[in-house]
């Protein structure tokens, strides 16, 4: 009876060391991430588009704050959620005292056009990353594109050569123009020589504009011809060569019609 006592008298005692210790460890646990592991740096790593100061603003992340104690998955969603071209988003502790933001781009695929005023524009993963409504929300829409490379190309050039170069009326430019001077991208103004013409440049907003316009296209060509060998693309090319040689021979054909059944002018300058 005695032996029994003894027993359970030394299992309650080592069952209170144990539990003593067992306090002890998790007191220092806390004690260690109280006072270790810090964030002393953020870093970002994959990004090319937004800067690092702007995606560890989005973060919430704070120096000073335990490198565990970041919630990942809620800081992960607030940065994609702020940022259209980000199609993934990790956040890493790395001991001791670093938090790290690995990011992955999201690649323009794919360009929907939902009127001649709005596009959209998905990722390779389905995600819409951009969309676009049109001059209205200052931005420019599919159809004012290639006036806008026909100026990035030449620097400064008419009106009326533009609707030569495109095969479109002059009225079509000039409304086109209008509205892209009122948005900030040309700039119009007349010909000191001749004050018939009126001719059109780009200011900065419209030329960065058209480099984001054509990176844009690049990329979305890129991604279109992956996969391809360079003798296919270069029968594609060929292919298309003869079909504008076709496009462009049957628009001079409609325009001499049009010249033999219209009363004869004196010819004017392209303007």
């Amino acid at each position: 009876m005695d032996r029994n006592r003894v027993k359970r008298r030394r299992r309650r005692r080592w069952m209170g060391y144990l539990a003593f210790l067992v306090l002890v460890l998790t007191a220092a646990g806390i004690l260690c991430l109280a006072m270790f592991f810090r964030t002393k740096e953020i870093t970002v790593s994959g990004n090319d588009r937004y800067t690092p100061e702007e995606l560890i603003s989005a973060s919430g992340i704070q120096l000073e704050q335990n490198i565990f104690t970041v919630d990942r998955g809620r800081t992960a969603a607030q940065i994609k959620g702020a940022f259209s071209y980000l199609e993934e988003v990790r956040i890493v502790p790395v001991m001791p005292t670093t938090v790290e933001i690995q990011v992955v781009e999201s690649v323009p695929q794919l360009m929907v056009v939902n009127s001649a005023e709005s596009y959209s524009l998905l990722s390779t993963g389905g995600r819409v990353i951009e969309q676009c409504a049109g001059l209205a929300g200052e931005e420019l829409p599919p159809s004012q594109l290639p006036i806008l490379w026909t100026i990035a190309q030449t620097g400064r050039i008419s009106q009326g050569q533009i609707a030569q170069i495109l095969g479109v009326s002059r009225a079509a430019v000039a409304v086109s123009a209008k509205r892209m001077e009122k948005a900030g991208l040309v700039r119009r103004e007349k010909e000191r020589k001749d004050q018939r013409c009126t001719m059109v440049s780009l200011t900065p907003k419209g030329n960065g504009a058209a480099h984001r316009a054509r990176a844009c296209q690049e990329s979305i060509l890129a991604r279109r011809l992956a996969g391809f060998t360079q003798e296919e693309i270069l029968a594609l090319l060929e292919f298309y060569e003869r079909m504008n040689h076709n496009l462009e021979g049957y628009r001079r054909e409609l325009e001499q019609r049009q010249e033999a059944a219209a009363p004869v002018r004196k010819k004017e300058a392209v303007c």
